[in-house]
């Protein structure tokens, strides 16, 4: 069964996510199936597939759109994988019970 497959992972990677304009099924399903249960989902995602110049306003759009789904993001200018890109840092909000 799907739970036991999912009790099985540790978490899910999937690329090319928003850049392009994201599939609202796909996202919703990583969501909803992973996510949601606490299975961290980790996103890469090449920012020149979203503008020919990638610029820092083109990464965070597609981070604030990763973030707002649970996912934890990372955005490369391209696919090319020649060299790091620094880390997507955000403040995740926390609740704490009293």
């Amino acid at each position: 069964t799907f739970d036991r497959y999912r009790s099985a992972i540790d978490g899910i990677l999937i690329e090319s996510v928003f850049a392009s304009g994201g599939d609202d099924t796909t996202i919703s399903a990583l969501h909803d199936d992973f996510a949601s249960t606490g299975i961290p989902v980790l996103t890469i995602d090449f920012a020149d597939a979203a503008q020919n110049a990638p610029t820092a306003e083109t990464r965070a759009t597609i981070a604030k759109r990763a973030l707002a789904e649970d996912f934890t993001p990372y955005i490369a200018d391209d696919a090319a994988f020649n060299r790091l890109y620094p880390p997507t840092t955000v403040a995740r909000a926390v609740s704490v019970s009293p």
